[in-house]
């Protein structure tokens, strides 16, 4: 009996993971073009080129800040703006860097078990220029 129930819930495991990694793989998007975050189609900000982020960009802030040298002040530009255009404090900003497009990518964040969404700010690192800024539902 014990050995049936083994060999029973073992198919099952086998074709749950067959079944997951096939309707999975049907959501990655392969292209050279552009820089897609697998299972969302959505592109990936950390390694999209400056052009890609710039298509990307649905705000058009201009603005120019200088050379931004570090996180600190990449989230402290992006805090500026983000609260003038969104009138959010998304405190506390994941800062990380985009070494194709040379710039510095801002997330904000939501407090735990909050739902919606947060802005997203790409800042070039030499000119300071806001690259793209998004906001997700």
């Amino acid at each position: 009996m014990k050995k049936k129930t083994f060999i029973f819930l073992g198919v099952i495991l086998f074709a749950s993971a067959i079944i997951l990694l096939f309707v999975f793989a049907q959501n990655y998007r392969v292209s050279k073009e552009k820089s897609y975050v697998p299972y969302s189609g959505a592109i990936d900000l950390y390694h999209a080129s400056k052009e890609e982020l710039i298509e990307m960009d649905l705000v058009h802030y201009s603005g120019k800040f200088g050379k931004v040298k570090n996180e600190k002040e990449a989230a402290r530009i992006a805090s500026k703006i983000i609260q003038e255009v969104y009138g959010d404090d998304e405190t506390p900003y994941v800062v990380k860097y985009n070494e194709k497009a040379n710039a510095w990518i801002v997330n904000g964040s939501l407090p735990f078990f909050c739902k919606g969404g947060v802005a997203s700010v790409a800042i070039d690192k030499e000119t300071g220029e806001i690259l793209m800024m998004l906001h997700t539902k």
